[in-house]
């Protein structure tokens, strides 16, 4: 089934005349998050177990069951995560950027240290597309910041860089002391 953009409109409209509220509750976050908290206590008792027990190290399928649990062991983190942060934020683009940005920034370093270190074998595309990664998500992680200061009210700006405290003219600037008002200088 294929939703379009004008259902949602329109879903979204119905609601607002109904006084249905889309938005999630606490209570349910609440009960996502217990839910969330056992399956990941239970993934995590599965991979400690596998991680132990040497007679299943050399199976296929239950190297493959480990990564199961892992992975989805980090659905369950994101998913808990991912609504938390709607719910506390007011720009949610602007927190995910941010989120993005910082898992960029860590994702292209760990993969320029890799392309560095096997500088044999790694592509030379995969060093230059580190490079323009790291930069990309440097940028998305300013960006960000710049995004959730603006939605608070808060006025980023760079020390030095305020025209507003600037003088227009640098005379208007200059105070004269008596001494010099009159041409001279006493001693």
């Amino acid at each position: 089934m294929v939703v379009s953009k004008i259902d949602m409109q329109q879903l979204s409209n119905l609601a607002a005349r109904t006084g249905q509220d889309m938005e999630m509750s606490y209570g349910t976050l609440f009960l996502i998050a217990v839910m969330g908290v056992f399956y990941i206590a239970v993934s995590s008792v599965g991979i400690k177990t596998f991680n132990d027990c040497d007679q299943v190290q050399n199976s296929q399928k239950w190297k493959n069951l480990k990564m199961f649990l892992s992975h989805t062991m980090t659905a369950a983190i994101a998913m808990i995560l991912t609504l938390l942060l709607t719910k506390i934020v007011k720009s949610e683009a602007a927190a995910f950027a941010l989120l993005f940005g910082i898992f960029g920034i860590i994702a292209s370093s760990m993969t320029l240290a890799m392309t560095n270190e096997c500088s044999s074998t790694a592509d030379k595309s995969a060093r230059n597309f580190g490079i323009v990664s790291l930069l990309g998500h440097i940028l998305l992680l300013i960006t960000s910041i710049y995004l959730m200061m603006k939605r608070r009210g808060i006025k980023p700006t760079i020390p030095g860089m305020s025209r507003r405290n600037t003088p227009r003219n640098v005379m208007s600037s200059y105070k004269q002391y008596p001494a010099t008002a009159q041409g001279g200088v006493e001693f």
